[in-house]
């Protein structure tokens, strides 16, 4: 379990990283929300595409 837990991981890249332990529910739902509007460019699957 440990070592799955560390491979999906890998590489971390990730289009939005929240911290839930310092966040509020309603913190995290507003980057969600201001991800989805406005992606990141490149995305994280196109960036590990190109790996």
């Amino acid at each position: 379990m440990r070592r799955w837990q560390e491979a999906v991981h890998v590489p971390g890249i990730y289009d939005l990283e929240l911290d839930t332990a310092v966040l509020s529910p309603q913190a995290c739902a507003t980057a969600i929300a201001q991800a989805l509007a406005h992606p990141p460019q490149p995305r994280a699957f196109a960036r590990l595409a190109r790996l």
